[in-house]
């Protein structure tokens, strides 16, 4: 999925991050197969990293709920992640206690990366407030939110709003649409 700046991966997860929805609407029927494809997968239920070169640890709150809008390749190990960030100081790293993590270490150019997908429209509460470590590593501890019979829920995503609230801070929503399969 990577062929530097026009791969699948970027241009899937620019159109997620889009405030006009529109864009999505040539993605649906990949999507689809994207979701059955998914499934398929060895599911990882397990800690997750991941990150960011940007320090955004500050805009993660306790307790507060997010939602990712966009597929989220994340590895097992978490100095796979740093080596990917070239160990930039200003980056910021997720450990998220995923349940519904999809492992592709079997299915990529580089097994050793350790890689797992998490979909878009995963579900994460914040488990602590901006949290830097002694040797300046900032981290924020993330878990998947499921429902209560710690089953993941599946989501379609129907709309993507980006609105402003208290300032200039701008809250991502997205509106999904639960459905389980009830048959035996």
């Amino acid at each position: 999925m990577e062929w530097g700046a026009q791969s699948l991966y970027r241009l899937l997860n620019k159109d997620f991050q889009s405030e006009d929805q529109s864009v999505l609407t040539p993605w649906f029927d990949y999507l689809k197969l994207f979701e059955i494809a998914l499934t398929k997968l060895p599911t990882e239920k397990r800690r997750l990293w991941c990150g960011t070169k940007d320090n955004v640890n500050k805009n993660f709150i306790k307790g507060s709920e997010i939602i990712w809008r966009s597929v989220s390749s994340c590895s097992t190990t978490l100095n796979i992640i740093k080596d990917l960030l070239d160990n930039d100081t200003n980056a910021t790293f997720f450990m998220i206690k995923a349940v519904n993590g999809r492992n592709l270490s079997g299915y990529t150019k580089y097994p050793d990366e350790e890689e797992v997908l998490l979909g878009p429209g995963t579900r994460l509460s914040v488990k602590n407030d901006d949290l830097e470590l002694d040797d300046g590593l900032k981290v924020v501890h993330l878990v998947e939110i499921t429902d209560n019979n710690n089953e993941p829920l599946p989501a379609t995503i129907n709309t993507i709003s980006k609105t402003s609230k208290s300032g200039n801070s701008e809250y991502i929503s997205i509106k999904n649409t639960y459905s389980h399969d009830k048959r035996e």
